[in-house]
């Protein structure tokens, strides 16, 4: 119930900025969904998980990375997953990133102590920032919180 009371919330201001403005896409109305968390009133609390070693279309199989290394992040509270090819907890740019719905699974590399994923995604849902933040989602650093 709190869950719905939050999107629903969202969506109320976004249904007030349409009237409003008349420019609000749909991909901001699941944006603005999403970056609401179920158990912190100020957004997702996003932790490292683990280093993104492949990034792969579902549909396609093509290679997104470049063979670079991104970032796997997790909400503590209600388990939301982001990627990214930069390191927001370091307050470095974001770049290319996927989130929530976009991610399509998660394969962990057995490696004897470091995480290393392999992630498919749906790339017509990629999105990129040259910030450092994005609203809704907070980014912490090991042992940080």
């Amino acid at each position: 119930m709190k869950k719905n009371f939050k999107v629903g919330k969202a969506l109320l201001a976004v249904t007030f900025a349409v009237g409003l403005t008349s420019s609000v896409s749909l991909a901001d109305v699941a944006s603005a969904a999403n970056s609401s968390c179920a158990t912190y009133s100020d957004g997702h609390h996003m932790y490292l998980k683990g280093v993104v070693t492949s990034v792969t279309d579902y549909k396609t199989g093509k290679k997104l990375n470049n063979n670079e290394q991104w970032a796997y992040y997790k909400c503590s509270g209600d388990g939301e997953e982001f990627i990214a090819e930069g390191s927001p907890e370091f307050k470095n740019v974001i770049g290319k990133y996927y989130t929530g719905a976009a991610i399509k699974s998660v394969a962990y590399l057995n490696t004897g102590g470091v995480s290393l994923l392999q992630i498919q995604v749906d790339s017509s849902k990629v999105k990129s920032t040259t910030s450092n933040s994005i609203p809704g989602y907070h980014f912490y650093q090991p042992n940080q919180g």
